[in-house]
């Protein structure tokens, strides 16, 4: 039989040497800034866009032309969509802030007509 030796104070998940105690307080103090920053993030609220939902582009243009990029024609964020049992979706997202122009080839809403554009 082989025998095992356990070095005293030490603890699953905690460094070599440390006492037990400040581990646990070091474990709280990184819950607690965790929490913080957690805090931080759920209280930032972003404006949604009222766009999402199918996208009006027949599937068979969608596909031959090779672009996959569509663009908001509310808010003017872009997103990479493919199709799903049949239809684009264009989803749920927050509103852009920014009005920093596209310069990518494609598809976005002239008038009342989906079709590929450049810049």
């Amino acid at each position: 039989m082989k025998t095992v030796s356990v070095e005293q104070g030490s603890v699953s998940g905690t460094e070599p040497g440390v006492e037990p105690e400040r581990a646990a307080q070091h474990a709280n103090q990184q819950q607690n800034t965790t929490e913080t920053r957690g805090e931080q993030v759920q209280t930032a609220k972003t404006a949604k866009c009222t766009f999402s939902g199918v996208v009006s582009i027949e599937l068979k243009r969608f596909l031959d032309s090779g672009i996959a990029l569509v663009e908001c024609p509310d808010c003017a964020r872009t997103r990479t969509l493919s199709p799903r049992n049949g239809v684009l979706r264009f989803p749920s997202h927050d509103k852009r802030k920014t009005r920093i122009p596209n310069t990518e080839q494609r598809w976005a809403m002239e008038k009342t007509n989906w079709d590929v554009v450049r810049g």
